[in-house]
């Protein structure tokens, strides 16, 4: 880990931000690469635009 929490008292925020990197990051990476095709940005600016307007 590249940053340490700063005191011992923190373990549980150490503890968080493992489970996020480890579970959380993976599990975005395939909507965050799927951005990449016009169809499907397409697809996320009509359904926003609905919800929103």
């Amino acid at each position: 880990m590249y940053l340490k929490p700063s005191s011992a008292g923190s373990m549980d925020e150490g503890k968080i931000s493992s489970v996020f990197y480890t579970i959380a990051v993976p599990m975005m990476n395939p909507f965050i690469y799927s951005l990449r095709n016009k169809d499907i940005k397409l697809a996320v600016r009509k359904a926003v635009c609905r919800t929103v307007f």
